[in-house]
C-alpha cells in the first residue's frame, strides 16, 4: 500500500481530496497507509455523491477495483459526513459493515452514523433496509435499540416494497425481543393504504410467511409470559393486512389447534386479525373458508383450556363469516354448499373423524356447526336460495347427529 499525504492519489489514479474536518482524524496523518484510512475519492459510481465515495483497504494489486465489504475498516471519522447526501446503497453498506465489525466503539459509531442521516433524504433502495434487518439476525441484541432509532428517521412513504419484504421476514424470524417489530407494525396501515392492491400481491404474502414461521418457533419454544414479543406480534397481526394463502393458513391453523404449548395470545391475535384481512380484501376464497374454521378451532381450544362456553366464540365466528361474504362471497359460497350436499359426505366425515391423521370427533362437530352458520349467512345475504339452505342444513344436521352418536 502506498503512503498518503495531503495531495496524495488513490490507487485509481484520482487525486484524493480530503476535507479539512477529516484531516483532524488521527488515521489521516501524514504517512498513514491506505489499509487503515477511508478514502474520500472525487470519482466513484455516478449514482453516488462524490463526497460519499468512501473506501478503505484498496487492493494494491488491482488499482481502482471495488472493495468487498469485508475489507472495510471502522476507523472513519464519521462526524464529517453530517452534511453529505448519502444514497440508500451507501448507508446500507455502512450499516452492514458496522454490524459485522467488532469494535469497542461500535455503538458510538453507529449512533453517530444514524444521527448524521439527513432528515430529508429519501432512501428507496432495498439495501439499506435489508442490511438494517441484518442487525436482528446476527445475534447483536445490543444494536437493536440503535436500529430502531435509524428506522424512526426514515419516513414510511419512502419504504421500498422489496426492502420491506426482506426486512420483515428477518424481523419475524430472528428478532426475539421485538423493538423493531412494533415500529414496523405502526407503519403498516399507512403503507397498505399507499400501495393499495399491489401491497396484497407482493408484500403481504411474504410477511404472512414470516408470521407463520415465527408462530412455528413460538409454538415449539414459547417466550416468557410477559415477553415483549407477545405485544409486538399481536400488534403486527392486528395492524397489517396479511394475505392468508391456503397453504400458509393451513399451517397456521395446525399450530393454533394442534400445539397445546402455543400461547393463547397467538390465537387471540389471529381471531382479531382475520376480519381485518377480509375487510382489506386480502383473503383468498379458500382461505376465507379455512379462516372461519380456524375461528372455531380457537373456540374449541379456549373451551378446553379455560372451561368457557362456546356460545360467544360461535357468535364471533358467525360475525366473521358475515364479513367474509362481503368479499367474493358468491365465489366461496359454492365450496360450503357443495361440501354439505356432496353424496360422499358421510364417508368423508367418517374417515376424517376416525383416521389416524384426521380430525377428532369434537373437531368434526365444530366444523359442522360452522358449516351450519355459514349456510345461514349465505342465505341471509341472498347468495343461496331458501331451498338450498334447507337441504344443506338438513344434511349438516344429519352428519352432526352421526358424529355425535360416535362420541356416545
Amino acid at each position: 500500500m502506498s503512503k498518503i499525504g495531503r495531495n496524495s492519489f488513490c490507487p485509481s489514479g484520482k487525486q484524493v481530496k480530503f476535507k479539512n474536518c477529516l484531516l483532524s482524524h488521527p488515521h489521516l496523518r501524514e504517512g498513514s497507509t491506505a489499509s487503515n484510512i477511508w478514502w474520500v475519492c472525487d470519482s466513484w459510481q455516478p449514482e453516488d455523491p462524490p463526497a460519499m465515495a468512501m473506501y478503505v483497504g484498496w487492493p494494491a494489486a488491482v488499482p481502482g477495483a471495488a472493495l468487498r465489504p469485508a475489507q472495510w475498516k471502522l476507523d472513519l471519522y464519521i462526524d464529517s459526513m453530517a452534511a453529505a447526501t448519502p444514497t440508500g446503497v451507501w448507508w446500507g453498506k455502512v450499516l452492514l459493515h458496522l454490524v459485522t465489525a467488532r469494535d469497542e466503539k461500535l455503538e458510538a459509531h453507529l449512533r453517530t452514523l444514524i444521527h448524521c442521516l439527513p432528515a430529508g433524504v429519501k432512501v428507496t433502495t432495498a439495501e439499506f433496509y435489508m442490511n438494517a434487518a441484518r442487525l436482528l439476525s446476527m445475534a447483536r441484541p445490543d444494536l437493536l435499540p440503535i436500529a430502531a432509532e435509524a428506522m424512526e428517521k426514515v419516513p414510511a412513504e419512502v419504504l421500498d416494497q422489496e426492502a420491506l419484504r426482506q426486512m420483515t421476514l428477518a424481523l419475524l424470524v430472528h428478532n426475539q425481543d421485538g423493538p423493531l417489530l412494533k415500529l414496523l407494525a405502526a407503519s403498516m396501515p399507512k403503507l397498505a393504504q399507499m400501495h393499495g392492491a399491489q401491497w396484497g400481491r407482493t408484500v403481504a404474502p411474504t410477511i404472512n410467511l414470516g408470521v407463520t414461521m415465527r408462530l412455528a418457533q413460538l409454538a415449539a419454544n414459547p417466550p416468557p409470559a410477559n415477553a415483549p414479543i407477545n405485544d409486538s406480534v399481536h400488534n403486527l397481526l392486528n395492524d397489517i393486512g396479511i394475505k392468508l394463502e391456503f397453504g400458509h393458513a393451513n399451517l397456521v391453523a395446525a399450530y393454533l389447534t394442534g400445539r397445546k404449548k402455543c400461547p393463547a395470545w397467538t390465537r387471540e391475535a389471529f381471531s382479531l386479525t382475520l376480519p381485518a384481512n377480509v375487510d382489506h380484501g386480502l383473503l383468498t376464497p379458500e382461505a376465507k373458508y379455512l379462516a372461519s374454521n380456524m375461528m372455531l378451532h380457537v373456540a374449541m381450544e379456549e373451551h378446553e383450556a379455560e372451561g368457557t362456553t362456546l356460545g360467544p366464540a360461535m357468535c364471533a365466528a358467525e360475525d366473521f363469516l358475515n364479513v367474509c361474504l362481503r368479499w367474493n362471497g358468491r365465489e366461496s359460497a359454492g365450496n360450503v354448499v357443495d361440501a354439505l350436499t356432496h353424496p360422499e359426505l358421510d364417508q368423508r366425515i367418517t374417515r376424517a373423524s376416525l383416521g389416524p391423521d384426521g380430525i377428532d370427533h369434537n373437531m368434526s362437530i365444530l366444523i359442522l356447526r360452522g358449516m351450519r352458520m355459514t349456510i345461514r349467512a349465505l342465505h341471509r345475504h341472498g347468495i343461496i336460495s331458501a331451498d338450498a339452505a334447507t337441504d344443506a342444513s338438513a344434511n349438516a344436521d344429519r352428519m352432526l347427529a352421526l358424529v355425535t352418536r360416535k362420541l356416545d
